[in-house]
């Protein structure tokens, strides 16, 4: 398999505080349902901070149009309230992917498409409180 050259995280919420709504299986059916083959994002994050594999990191992403290609896509289940051990288990991933890969950029999809309010939390206030990198502070 050919090794893609990951250089962002974006991240993406479930848009549903629904408790039916919080687990990858749910995502996996919603994208397929829109003829996708299957979940769109690497990783799911639920309610109680537990993770969730979705795409292998070696398969390109349908979370984010035109930026799949170089990227992994993580979801937090949530539209308006997310946890504090979800935001502790985002940390430890971003921590994760950033040292297997050369990540130049952390963001919200919204930051990709101004139509969006994915991931409907504030990413410069998550980074500034859990995710100190120097090479994030501009990005």
């Amino acid at each position: 398999m050919i090794e893609r050259n990951v250089r962002r995280i974006i991240l993406h919420c479930s848009d549903s505080d629904y408790q039916q709504h919080d687990d990858i299986s749910v995502i996996d059916e919603w994208h397929k349902q829109r003829g996708w083959n299957g979940v769109g994002y690497h990783y799911f994050i639920k309610s109680d901070g537990n993770l969730q594999i979705g795409r292998d990191e070696s398969e390109i992403g349908a979370h984010c149009y035109g930026f799949n290609d170089d990227s992994i896509g993580i979801c937090l289940h949530g539209e308006t309230h997310f946890s504090e051990p979800q935001f502790r288990m985002l940390n430890n991933l971003i921590r994760d992917i950033c040292e297997r890969h050369d990540i130049i950029q952390v963001q919200g999809h919204r930051f990709f498409d101004d139509k969006k309010n994915c991931p409907n939390f504030d990413v410069s206030e998550f980074k500034k409180n859990y995710a100190l990198w120097d090479f994030l502070k501009n990005s």
